[in-house]
């Protein structure tokens, strides 16, 4: 463990100090000047870490310049600081963090990070970063995304600045479930065609607008607040927003949309705005299936000039061609309201904001009205009948709002979605692992060596790691390497393992629970075969208690199975009975690459390991076994303490199915389990998932990975065609029954029953 200490960086005055080799800071680091770490090289900073930044002098700037990566991954307990170095800080104090890189393969993390009293905390060109739990504050601006800067932030602090996040060139960033509040100006800024993502997210309290969209901008908005702001989405200018399931609360303005602007309104609820919707100079929002109530003046505005006629007047109106797929919208249209300008010829229809619920009491002002007349809630030409073009008089447009829900939206509105991700524990003999980091990828496809799509922070005293991830599958690894950066390959000494329970589902809003166990690498030898001709892998097994018979060793040509299922072999593995008495094991292979496995089952059987079985995945994988030539592998096995924690849903609940398992004569045959697949898979494949065996009450619970179609059997037996005296269920004429679970993770009771193969 690197120590602490305090490093000055003092660059020439005319040049920057350039980090042309991969770089440790740690301790407090004072920098003077500018500081690049050069392309291909990595600066590493450790948790607790404080950077101090001079004020801005006679040589600016004084800034740290990504060309290379940047992993600084603070902990809860150690977060990393970057600051001024003043004792009496201010917005502006020195530059700030800028990323340059256009390898899309490089993408520099932070979290737990601080980052404060600069000009532009942190700015993007062609790079990609991810952020996590970290805060920007006290800075000119937050974040300044330009010309395709991609990654994103997620669980962020982004208050108190003078500009939130700006976004500028085709930048695609992503904010999820970041917090942008108080800051003076726009809590975000979309420009010249930047599409930033912005989902789960609390945008409250800023001077100016929450989320403001200006030329061409099109981010899109869903599940998040936005609450408190002068204007929550101000649209200007041929932006197109798109707005699904958000709150707009309580701001001057709702939503502001003006110049030729088309966004998608879809969904959300509306209320306690001043205003809810204002629209001028052909500001036509598709608005449909909101929620409207208790906005205190109208529920929407049409300025002075908003008139579907003066806009068919307008120079480019015949050129304008704003298309929309509306592939997820309830109504799918495939044309906005601006393209109908120039094709709709009828102007029965002029300002459409049908389908939605506007509150009881507007609502029976519309019945009272038969669906024609002049709404409170509404501002048109009812109030204000005229407009002006070119010395002309013109009407101002008419709301159209028949049909109209007769009750709310139950979907409409920020439905808040609880982070997802997986958590635990990295261990070595059972005893907690410090500064080891987690690797996810998302095929079982690579080396397991690299860095993934994705890393943890280094494991706390307590080899605590977190990780925030979308729902979907992973296969993780541990790794702690004497160098520390997380693209260094372990070598002899080093720790590394690969989780046993490969691949974890992640589900939407849940987090998954478990221990990662690590050992350390061990050396491989080699040297010429005893036979001419042949290609031999040989190795020891040994376990927590020394060797190991009887264990099942699998050589996998490549990692398309997951390291399940049969190998190059067959289901039985590449050495028939294990390991012999002192856990040795030798086979004649082809020469190739090979990931070398190995398992132990506590019932001798096949499927999925359980609770007490034992894994070994050999650190060096994949292994390259050369013609003529002995490789020489020494492969300890962990054991598997616990099963993995299963996604939870709504109620606390584990998602599954549960149920009975009985024979024809209506007993439980003690010993057989009820499994699932994902696809209607033919019977002798291993299933993905599977109870533990019942007893004489038949009762089982089958742990799944959430809602979805399974299809579900029981037997005794693992794996390949039931045998003669084998439990087995049947379904009329299928050996699998279809089962859906809902959304709430659930089904059942369900009875199974068996019979004995003949």
């Amino acid at each position: 463990v690197l120590g602490f200490f305090l490093q000055v960086l003092y660059p020439n005055a005319s040049q920057a100090l350039v980090l042309e080799k991969d770089t440790v800071w740690q301790g407090t680091v004072q920098v003077e000047e500018e500081v690049v770490v050069a392309f291909g090289a990595t600066l590493l900073i450790q948790p607790g870490t404080r950077v101090l930044f001079a004020r801005e002098g006679a040589v600016p700037p004084v800034r740290l310049t990504v060309l290379g990566k940047l992993v600084a991954q603070g902990t809860p307990e150690a977060p990393i600081l970057f600051t001024s170095e003043a004792d009496q800080p201010e917005v502006g104090d020195w530059s700030g963090l800028v990323f340059e890189n256009n390898i899309q393969t490089v993408v520099s993390r932070m979290r737990y990070c601080r980052i404060e009293y600069a000009d532009t905390a942190i700015s993007g060109t062609l790079a990609s970063l991810v952020v996590e739990d970290s805060r920007l504050q006290h800075n000119r601006t937050a974040l300044l995304g330009q010309k395709k800067f991609s990654g994103g932030m997620f669980n962020c602090d982004i208050v108190d600045n003078e500009s939130g996040c700006q976004f500028l060139q085709s930048s695609g960033f992503r904010l999820e479930n970041c917090r942008i509040s108080r800051n003076r100006g726009d809590g975000i800024f979309c420009n010249l065609n930047s599409s930033p993502q912005i989902s789960n997210c609390e945008i409250t309290e800023n001077g100016e607008a929450g989320i403001r969209c200006l030329l061409g901008a099109s981010p899109q908005i869903d599940g998040s607040l936005v609450r408190g702001n002068r204007t929550g989405i101000y649209a200007e200018m041929k932006s197109h927003p798109q707005l699904y399931g958000n709150d707009i609360l309580a701001n001057e303005t709702g939503i502001h949309s003006e110049k030729l602007v088309a966004p998608m309104v879809v969904g959300n609820r509306i209320a306690d705005n001043d205003v809810g919707i204002y629209c001028n100079y052909s500001g036509y929002p598709l608005i449909r299936e909101n929620n409207f109530a208790q906005n205190r003046q109208f529920a929407i505005v049409l300025g002075d000039n908003q008139s579907r006629v003066v806009d068919r007047l307008l120079p480019a109106a015949k050129s304008r061609k704003l298309m929309q797929s509306g592939e997820d919208l309830p109504v799918k249209p495939q044309v906005l309201a601006e393209e109908k300008v120039v094709e709709d010829e009828d102007f029965e229809i002029l300002f459409d904001v049908r389908e939605n619920w506007w509150g009881e009491t507007a609502t029976a002002q519309m019945q009272s009205l038969a669906g024609a007349g002049n709404v409170d809630i509404f501002e048109d030409v009812f109030d204000k009948p005229d407009t002006e073009y070119q010395g002309k008089t013109y009407p101002r447009d008419e709301v159209v709002y028949a049909s109209w829900a007769v009750q709310s939206y139950a979907a409409a509105g920020r439905q808040v979605k609880p982070y997802a991700g997986i958590g635990g524990k990295v261990v070595m003999d059972g005893k907690p692992v410090s500064d080891a980091r987690v690797h996810v990828f998302r095929e079982a496809s690579a080396d397991f060596h690299g860095e993934g799509f994705t890393f943890s922070a280094p494991t706390d005293r307590d080899g605590r790691f977190s990780l925030h991830l979308a729902p979907g599958r992973y296969y993780l690894v541990t790794k702690k390497t004497a160098a520390g950066f997380p693209e260094t390959k372990p070598i002899t000494g080093d720790l590394f393992g690969y989780y046993g329970g490969n691949p974890v589902t992640v589900e939407a809003g849940a987090e998954v629970a478990i221990n990662l166990q690590v050992l350390e690498v061990s050396s491989i030898r080699s040297a010429p075969a005893d036979e001419a001709g042949l290609t031999m892998l040989e190795g020891q097994v040994s376990g927590p208690d020394g060797p190991l018979a009887g264990v099942k060793i699998y050589l996998y040509p490549d990692a398309s199975s997951g390291f399940r299922g049969p190998d190059l072999f067959g289901p039985q593995g590449a050495v028939p009975g294990g390991t012999d008495e002192q856990g040795h094991f030798a086979v004649d292979v082809p020469p190739g690459s090979y990931y070398l496995v190995a398992t132990r089952r506590q019932d001798g059987q096949l499927g999925p390991l359980q609770v007490g079985d034992l894994f070994g995945f050999a650190a060096a994988n994949p292994l390259t076994l050369d013609e003529g030539q002995k490789v020489l592998v020494s492969l300890r096995m962990v054991e598997k303490h616990r099963a993995q924690k299963n996604a939870r849903l709504s109620g606390d609940r584990l998602a599954g199915i549960r149920g009975a398992i009985k024979d024809e004569a209506g007993r439980g045959p003690a010993g057989v389990y009820a499994f699932a697949f994902n696809e209607p898979y033919p019977v002798g494949t291993i299933p993905p998932f599977r109870s533990m065996p019942v007893n004489e009450t038949g009762e089982f619970v089958l742990p799944l990975s959430g809602p979805g179609t399974y299809y579900i059997g029981a037997r005794s037996g693992y794996g390949g065609p039931p045998l003669p005296g084998e439990w087995h269920s049947f379904h009329g004429d299928a050996q699998l029954q279809r089962i859906e679970v809902g959304n709430d993770g659930q089904a059942g009771p369900v009875q199974l029953v068996v019979r004995r193969m003949e």
